[in-house]
C-alpha cells in the first residue's frame, strides 16, 4: 500500500521552491520529496549537469526549481512514469517502461527454490535500488585444484528503478572462501521495456 506509480503526462509535474515536487492526478494533488536517485534521473531527463543540479539543490532550490520547470515546460507532449514509496518519489522513468518488481520475481523464485533440496540461498540482499539473490546448488561439485572446491550456482537480480534489467547469471562459487565468480556470457537478461502506456495515474 506505500508503492504507487503514477502514468501521468509531464505538464502535471513541477518542482516547488523547497525541491518537493508537485504532481497533480485524477484524484487530486501529491506534494512529495524526492530521493537522490531520483534527482540524478531528473538531471539527465532535463540534460542538467548533474554537478550543477547538486550545487543548486544545496545552494539555491529556487534557481533549482526554476530551471526543472523551464525544462520540464519543454516536455508538454511527453508521458512520464513516476515511482514512489512511502510518499517519496523514487524514480522518474518514461512510460515504456515495463514494471516488473521484485516481489513479482520472488513470488515465481522462492516457490521453486523451496522445492528443491540441492538449492540454498547464500545470500540476498534488497536496497533503495537493487535486488540480488545468489543460490547456489550443493549437488553440482568439482574440485579445480586440491583443496579448491567449486560449486555451481546463479544470481538473480532486478532493478525497480531503470537501473537494470531482470537478470539470471550462472555463477561458480569457490567454497575456500566463499564468493561468486559470475559467467556472464551465459547471462540471461529481460529488460524493462513495454509498450507506452496510456496516461493514467495507477496506485
Amino acid at each position: 500500500e506505500s508503492k504507487r506509480d503514477f502514468h501521468a503526462p509531464t505538464s502535471s509535474l513541477s518542482m516547488l521552491g523547497n525541491g518537493n515536487f508537485h504532481l497533480k492526478t485524477n484524484n487530486g494533488t501529491e506534494i512529495m520529496p524526492a530521493t537522490d536517485y531520483a534527482h540524478a534521473q531528473m538531471a539527465s531527463r532535463l540534460s542538467v549537469p548533474k554537478p550543477y543540479y547538486d550545487r543548486m539543490r544545496r545552494e539555491s532550490s529556487d534557481l533549482l526549481a526554476t530551471n526543472v520547470n523551464h525544462w520540464l515546460g519543454e516536455k508538454q507532449r511527453e508521458t512520464s512514469l513516476i515511482r514512489t514509496l512511502r510518499g517519496q518519489v523514487r524514480a522518474f522513468l518514461s512510460n515504456r517502461y515495463r514494471i516488473v518488481d521484485n516481489h513479482e520475481i520472488l513470488a515465481i523464485a522462492i516457490p521453486e527454490l523451496a522445492d528443491n533440496n540441492d538449492l540454498k540461498v547464500v545470500s540476498c540482499n534488497v536496497t533503495e535500488e537493487k535486488m540480488y539473490v545468489k543460490v547456489i546448488n550443493t549437488s553440482i561439485e568439482a574440485a579445480i585444484s586440491v583443496g579448491d572446491v567449486v560449486q555451481a550456482g546463479f544470481t538473480i537480480s532486478n532493478g525497480e528503478l531503470g537501473n537494470g534489467s531482470i537478470s539470471v547469471e550462472p555463477t561458480i562459487y569457490r567454497l575456500i572462501c566463499t564468493n561468486g565468480m559470475s559467467v556472464p556470457d551465459r547471462k540471461i537478461r529481460k529488460n524493462h521495456a513495454g509498450r507506452a502506456t496510456e496516461n493514467a495515474d495507477l496506485y
